[in-house]
């Protein structure tokens, strides 16, 4: 049996109460974000169990999250460039069927008058059929 009064038996047991701290202030203070903040920035590895199944997936690292972000801000950065095209595309169709439109109600009118205009030639010859079999 170790003998109380020893300085031995002091700094094992303080050793002891200080290891036991450092332990506890790992697992549940500070230690446990920074191991969460070593997974975030490196990843995880996948989690298998005895059978081989994959009972937790891989998670990757903050590279890669971030660069997977920017690839899809670059693609939707393109996509609302392709809509603008998209969109010019239609305000130009549209100006042109508006000018269509325009053409047809105008042949449509034309086509009215010069109806109108037969009508009365047609009108008028038969008035002078009408003045000719009368004398």
């Amino acid at each position: 049996m170790p003998d109380p009064s020893s300085p031995g038996t002091w700094i094992g047991a303080l050793l002891l109460i200080i290891g036991f701290a450092i332990g506890t202030w790992l697992r549940i203070g500070p230690g446990k974000q920074i191991s969460a903040m070593a997974d975030a920035m490196l990843g995880t590895a996948e989690v298998k169990d005895r059978s081989g199944k994959v009972s937790l997936p891989a998670q990757p690292g903050l590279v890669h999250r971030t660069n997977t972000l920017e690839e899809s801000v670059k693609t939707l950065i393109e996509l609302v460039a392709e809509q603008r095209v998209i969109a010019t595309r239609v305000d130009l169709h549209e100006t042109r069927l508006n000018d269509h439109d325009t053409s047809i109600a105008a042949l449509i009118a034309s086509t009215f008058e010069r109806g109108a205009h037969a009508t009365l030639t047609a009108a008028e010859i038969q008035a002078a059929k009408a003045r000719q079999e009368k004398s």
